[in-house]
């Protein structure tokens, strides 16, 4: 891709052009805020994207992806992380870094669909899917790796004897994520 030559390029839109792959050179530009890829055919993200430090705006809906490399958690300035119509079963628990992140989209992902099973008008937040993944897995944290709040989130975790919650729970609130999409009903 010529593009990644503009080291000064600050927008790349990229949707519905039947991309298959982001190249691994792609944090040559710098200071890129928004990369949209969209509607293409990868499969997978790069985890050169990780070295956007500038990247506010990531767009990476309707395409193919089964998981996101850890290093999204690098970027520090991302708002808007766009991931519906993908293959996602998981997310990286590294994801609770990104404490500027405001808006998450995962409809359409086998990921949320046990989500939208249980919960119709009330879906949890990005704190309550990083915190139930933590208990249930047994993740070994330090303090200084999460963010305050989700350290005090997890020191609410309350033991639950309902095969569904896994033996955890906690109350269901927002706080920093301001738009969480489950299921498109918005």
């Amino acid at each position: 891709m010529q593009c990644l030559e503009l080291s000064n390029l600050k927008y790349l839109y990229l949707g519905s052009n039947q991309i298959e792959e982001i190249p691994r050179n792609i944090n040559k530009i710098v200071g890129l805020s928004i990369l949209c890829v969209g509607g293409n055919r990868l499969s997978d993200v790069p985890d050169t994207v990780g070295n956007l430090e500038d990247l506010e705006v990531l767009i990476v809906s309707d395409n193919r992806l089964e998981s996101l490399p850890a290093s999204i958690a690098n970027l520090k300035k991302l708002k808007t992380l766009q991931l519906h119509k993908n293959r996602l079963r998981t997310l990286p628990t590294e994801i609770v870094a990104l404490k500027c992140l405001s808006e998450l989209s995962l409809r359409e992902n086998p990921l949320v669909v046990k989500f939208v099973n249980d919960m119709t008008y009330n879906p949890a937040s990005l704190l309550e899917i990083s915190a139930r993944s933590i208990k249930i897995n047994n993740v070994n944290y330090s303090h200084s790796e999460l963010p305050q709040c989700l350290i005090d989130y997890l020191a609410s975790a309350h033991h639950c004897l309902n095969p569904k919650c896994n033996g955890v729970f906690f109350d269901n609130r927002v706080e920093h994520i301001k738009f969480v999409d489950f299921c498109g009903k918005y």
